[in-house]
């Protein structure tokens, strides 16, 4: 009996292992490091990354983002060639779209985590970010929302209003890591926000630094309704837009701006076991129980 209560328990602890490593190996929806792209370029008609169907597009009137060589590091920040893709901005505005392969399903307790690095360069007052799309709707923005002069995510607001938008404590014009959390609830429902700047993924979710680190954990989507009435997801998201709005539109001058380290995924990219320390669990447990009889 004593035997086949090891075998049981080391079993279950080994599975939760390869299932773990499994899980993990599998996470990653879409990324993009813009490392693929010749410095200098538009990268409309461009392929790069993984987890995306087709090139980039410029989708509405723009003349879509160009990258550039940026060789000054961002303090605290990994880049190891110095290499992001840089907004330039222009009158025309400057976006560029791309469609997930899979895309972010609206189900009930589905979880997605967002993260890039940005910086806004010249203190403009526009929009820019990542944006997330149902279709051709524009639901969320992630990054600086028009009037803004700090990280935010929420509807895309205009005039320095706060309805609908969280918003940090952490200047754009710093070098940031961003992170949004999305927790689905259905079709129909408000889904849950939560945003971090500048998390430390080397310590769990609950440590200290990371709780100052998230500014909300709220039920906000509103989506693009001018009401800011929630509403919810119409349906999944499909796909991204990066870069920013144009000086002619509400809101202030262009915001030049920097964006790099695309990731979508659905695990969690805080601090948990390893495998390793799961596995010694698993070979200590007849052990454990041998010392007990």
């Amino acid at each position: 009996m004593r035997k086949l209560l090891q075998f049981f328990l080391a079993t279950t602890v080994l599975c939760g292992v390869m299932a773990w490593t499994g899980a993990a190996s599998a996470a990653v929806i879409a990324s993009d490091d813009f490392e693929s792209y010749t410095a200098g370029s538009s990268l409309v008609t461009q392929s790069g990354g993984t987890g995306w169907t087709g090139p980039w597009y410029s989708g509405n009137a723009g003349s879509g983002a160009t990258l550039n060589n940026v060789t000054a590091q961002a303090p605290g920040l990994p880049y190891p060639d110095g290499q992001r893709e840089e907004i330039l901005g222009s009158l025309n505005g400057a976006t560029a779209y791309h469609q997930f392969t899979t895309p972010l399903a609206d189900n009930a307790n589905d979880v997605y985590y967002i993260s890039f690095d940005a910086q806004n360069t010249n203190g403009g007052l526009r929009f820019f970010g990542v944006a997330l799309f149902a279709g051709t709707s524009e639901q969320t923005l992630i990054g600086q929302g028009s009037g803004q002069t700090n990280w935010t995510v929420g509807n895309v607001d205009t005039g320095g209003g706060t309805k609908g938008t969280i918003v940090s404590t952490v200047a754009t014009t710093n070098a940031s890591h961003l992170l949004v959390k999305v927790t689905m609830s259905g079709a129909g429902t408000t889904e849950t926000l939560s945003f971090w700047v500048d998390p430390d993924y080397t310590k769990p979710i609950t440590d200290a630094a990371n709780v100052a680190a998230r500014f909300a954990d709220e039920v906000i989507w509103y989506g693009s309704s001018t009401a800011l009435t929630p509403t919810g997801l119409p349906g999944s998201v499909t796909q991204i837009r990066i870069g920013g709005g144009t000086t002619t539109t509400s809101g202030g001058a262009y915001s030049a701006h920097w964006i790099d380290n695309l990731l979508v995924t659905t695990d969690s990219p805080f601090a948990i076991p390893e495998p390793a320390s799961l596995a010694l669990i698993a070979l200590g447990v007849p052990l454990v129980i041998r010392r007990k009889k």
